[in-house]
């Protein structure tokens, strides 16, 4: 599978810091479409790329997704601090975001993050470019 490509999903998910992971997956988890290559260049943080990969349930349906690290030089310790301290409960973001190989949870209780999802869209609407102190 090739880095940066699109898998699966309506956006792509390459080279993002922490929170825009974080910020891609809420995204992707209340419904709307978003690219985030074109700006994750401009945030100071070391990048993981990742890629998306969706695995199917019984039926061939999406059951929950993925993401396949393939360089770690983002800590999952720097992922959670910047999640926490921008407002998001620690304890649920380390059940659904990881710097790791992890799952995402069952698309049936994915409600539950639509609130964060709607949270980061706003706080980033404000600028194209979000700079790291308000998130820090």
């Amino acid at each position: 599978m090739d880095v940066g490509k699109t898998v699966g999903i309506d956006y792509e998910v390459r080279k993002l810091s922490g929170w825009l992971l974080a910020f891609a997956v809420a995204e992707y988890a209340s419904g709307r479409e978003v690219r985030l290559d074109r700006a994750c260049g401009k945030f100071p943080f070391k990048f993981v790329e990742v890629v998306a990969i969706p695995v199917k349930g019984e039926g061939g349906a999406p059951d929950y997704i993925k993401y396949e690290e393939i360089c770690s030089c983002f800590t999952n310790d720097d992922f959670l601090r910047i999640l926490k301290q921008s407002g998001i409960q620690a304890r649920e973001v380390g059940i659904m975001f990881s710097t790791k190989v992890e799952g995402f949870p069952p698309f049936e209780s994915i409600d539950r993050y639509e609130a964060m999802g709607r949270a980061l869209v706003a706080r980033c609407a404000k600028s194209e470019i979000v700079t790291v102190p308000e998130f820090l």
